[in-house]
């Protein structure tokens, strides 16, 4: 079974992390993913995005979601099947749902299936139009899929 790890380091939504867990589970398994997978997830605010987006990538701006792939390092000991890490910003959930119409948890969804298919070698930046529309169609497929299962794992129980 999948092993996912997920941390909340920040203080704007009540994030239900086993619930976030629950979800990851799901997409590595409709993405068809080695049952020793790992994935680590932190939620975030904007300024703590913004401290890694700064220092990993060299971009100093808050951003959504940050993927970082195991598969562009070097492997964990003791861990092949660990697939990366993934940060979240709580900020942006909030801030894109009132944008695009969405729930912040919704968001979380989308930032979660985003990150995890960065993590399974899914790309949209620096390739074709074609491999960039591969994965935003596989995110909506998984979107759409998973969108039920909020009511089951809801992510978020109130806003602090």
């Amino acid at each position: 079974m999948a092993e996912i790890w997920a941390e909340n380091h920040q203080s704007r939504l009540n994030i239900h992390t086993r619930h976030l867990i629950n979800l990851a589970e799901r997409i590595l398994n409709d993405l068809s993913r080695p049952k020793d997978a790992s994935v680590s997830i932190i939620v975030t605010d904007a300024a703590g995005i913004q401290a890694m987006n700064r220092q990993y990538l060299g971009r100093d701006r808050p951003t959504n979601v940050i993927s970082f792939p195991m598969n562009e390092g070097e492997t964990i000991a003791g861990d092949p099947g660990y697939l990366g890490d993934i940060a979240i910003s709580a900020d942006a959930a909030i801030s894109e749902g009132e944008i695009y119409g969405y729930t912040p948890e919704e968001m979380l969804l989308l930032y979660v299936i985003h990150g995890i298919l960065h993590l399974s070698g899914y790309n949209h930046e620096g390739v074709d139009e074609m491999e960039a529309n591969r994965m935003e169609a596989k995110q909506q497929e998984l979107f759409e899929a998973l969108l039920p299962e909020l009511a089951r794992y809801p992510l978020v129980s109130f806003h602090l």
